[in-house]
């Protein structure tokens, strides 16, 4: 110990600024690590913003769902401060410890049940219906209307009147149907239909609330990554198809991919006389996108044969005159783009049949990876390949390496794989670089069991495999949970389950009884439930109708309809610390991991409980180590 502390002075005795340096160019995890060796080094970098930053990001992937707590976790920082929630300036090293508390929460069923009133029309029992949540909203169809509505996500018991959500600058049928497709970290995005126009219409509309603007005509949404969105849009049935490339903030003028319009076999080792008049590229996807930068991946089957394309698009005020292809026209002060193509990829003997009804579709696993599928149905594939589409050296065609014989179908490839096994997509573990599939004949699933396969990104080796009562289908929350439904002669349920270490870890008994609450109805912070109609005329009826009319000034309560969530993020728990409300829990939960489990775990018994479960790039002494000095210094937050 004396030899340890004589090595390690001198070391100590750098000044400040070369500690900053050192965090500022070493990983993340190493950093912290080096925090753990002394008391002087942790008070010197404790508070570095950009080092807990670069923490998070290294700690949990940049994917649908973790997007969504953040920006969550940015609109409760904003409700409890009293400011813009663009205004919020985030403390990173209180964000890592608030999402491993809301994954934590999520285990030991531990949230706040939030609920409004909200009027229905006279005479009607279910007027209104959830359709989706966003950080700070949870939106309402209402089916005597077809209209969309809005109410606060971050509400307590209350008589509210949702509001009605605004098309901006467009008559009032515009908002008939107007249907929720997707919500992103930015925005929420619906779609219209148009009678007078005769086409649908797709809308961006800001997390915080406003009035909606449109981005396209006839555009079918493929996919989206923070600001960017990526569609396919035909105005007329008799022109063809062209790809475009959205900006949601409103800052880029809408990019034309015109590359993707027309499928060239030349660029992937085909001959000139084999170009199709009017053919263009099956399927794409954004794989990375920042504020300027975005990366989207193409593919296409020819003779045969997958190809992908990579395009990189540079968005800036004064696009570089390099670039290949520029947008054309513009806006004064918007940004324009140019777009060069950074990978052609030829999947060789990766063959598929080119029939129209062998659909190709291709997801973004994280920045690096995508998944490629074949199949007659967007459910089931029958051919997967999975390439690093940024990995160095790979300008030109990847080229089968060699066949697997301890695993039979299954192909590596320089920098992928693929096999020609039929399966479903589960759900991809993209922190843990793991992609969860489903075969299509499994013998477990006579039983009304499923047999899931957890296979590695790289290399596609199997790394897990294990039975998942039910159908299969999985909505990720964080982490390694997920939510997945099963059928009985007693009713359906929704089970919380840990898609890595294979494990229930609740029953959630609200899916037996709700006719709203499924798989859809869900975020990585909330869950929508509806409490039985016998459970409500026979508890706690006296007291709300108290509880309402004292609210109303003694006046009679309005014909209005209970909508009830749960919100389990850690701050919401700190707030309502005398009104917590739990998951209505079976006795006999299975709770642990199986024995010599990577991701077993103690139960918490209360909201005070830290977790205990470090980062995976640290061993189990620093791990300690390294959490017991961030219970320290939580003494300046409030304790969760």
């Amino acid at each position: 110990m004396t030899n340890h502390i004589k090595t390690t002075a001198p070391i100590l005795l750098l000044p400040p600024e070369l500690w900053l340096l050192i965090a500022l160019y070493a990983k993340a995890p190493a950093a912290l690590r080096l925090c753990a060796t002394s008391r002087a080094a942790w008070h010197i970098l404790a508070n570095e913003q950009s080092l807990w930053q670069r923490m998070y990001y290294a700690t949990f992937s940049g994917d649908t769902a973790e997007l969504f707590w953040l920006e969550t976790y940015r609109a409760h920082m904003a409700e409890r401060t009293g400011v813009d929630a663009g205004q919020v300036q985030l403390d990173w090293r209180h964000a890592i410890l608030m999402r491993r508390q809301t994954e934590a929460n999520w285990r030991a069923g531990q949230c706040v049940q939030r609920a409004c009133r909200v009027v229905k029309t006279q005479g009607a029992r279910e007027t209104w219906s959830p359709t989706e949540f966003t950080p700070y909203e949870l939106l309402l169809s209402n089916s005597a209307s077809g209209m969309l509505y809005a109410a606060a996500a971050m509400e307590d018991d209350a008589v509210c009147e949702p509001f009605q959500v605004q098309i901006d600058g467009e008559p009032s049928e515009e908002t008939l149907g107007a249907c929720v497709c997707s919500v992103t970290s930015r925005c929420a995005l619906l779609y219209t239909w148009s009678l007078r126009q005769k086409g649908s219409h797709l809308w961006a509309r800001r997390l915080t609330g406003g009035p909606a603007w449109k981005l396209a005509q006839g555009a079918m949404l493929i996919d989206q990554r923070d600001r960017w969105v990526l569609v396919r849009q035909t105005m007329h049935r008799t022109t063809p198809a062209r790809w475009l490339l959205l900006d949601t903030e409103r800052e880029a003028v809408p990019y034309h991919l015109a590359v993707l319009d027309a499928f060239d076999p030349v660029d992937h080792g085909g001959k000139a006389d084999e170009r199709l008049p009017g053919r263009s590229y099956e399927d794409a996807c954004i794989v990375s996108a920042d504020q300027n930068r975005v990366v989207v991946c193409a593919i296409n089957k020819h003779m045969g044969k997958v190809c992908v394309k990579v395009l990189a698009v540079v968005f800036d005020q004064n696009a570089s005159t390099s670039c290949s292809i520029r947008t054309e026209g513009g806006q004064d002060g918007a940004m324009s783009a140019c777009v060069q193509t950074t990978r052609t990829i030829d999947c060789g003997t990766a063959r598929v049949p080119d029939e129209s009804s062998n659909m190709l579709t291709v997801y973004a696993l994280d920045h690096n990876h995508v998944y490629v599928k074949s199949g007659e149905c967007r459910s089931l594939s029958n051919i997967n390949i999975v390439l690093n589409v940024n990995a160095p050296n790979c300008d030109q065609a990847y080229s089968i390496v060699a066949d697997r014989d301890e695993e039979p179908g299954r192909h590596a490839f320089k920098h992928g794989w693929m096999d020609n096994i039929m399966q479903h997509f589960a759900v991809s573990l993209a922190h843990r670089q793991l992609l969860a599939m489903i075969p299509y004949h499994s013998a477990a699933s006579q039983n009304g069991c499923t047999r899931v396969h957890l296979l590695r990104f790289d290399d596609g080796a199997m790394v897990r495999s294990y039975q998942l009562l039910g159908r299969g289908a999985m909505k990720h929350i964080l982490g390694d949970l997920v939510l997945t439904s099963t059928n009985s002669s007693e009713g359906s349920s929704v089970l919380l389950f840990d898609a890595f270490a294979g494990v229930s870890v609740r029953v959630i008994y609200a899916g037996a009884y709700s006719p709203y609450a499924g798989l859809s109805v869900v975020s990585p912070v909330h869950l929508f439930t509806s409490w039985p109609i016998e459970q409500e005329q026979s508890t706690g009826t006296e007291r709300r109708t108290e509880f309402f009319r004292s609210l109303l000034g003694g006046r009679k309560e309005p014909d209005a309809q209970h909508i009830r969530w749960f919100d389990f993020m850690p701050s919401a728990l700190i707030q309502n610390k005398k009104h917590y409300a739990y998951l209505r829990l079976p006795s006999n939960i299975i709770c642990n991991s199986p024995p010599n489990s990577p991701m077993s775990y103690t139960p918490c018994g209360n909201a005070s409980t830290l977790p205990c479960k470090a980062s995976q790039a640290m061993s189990s002494m620093r791990a300690a180590v390294y959490m017991s000095r961030i219970a320290i210094a939580q003494n300046t937050h409030e304790s969760i």
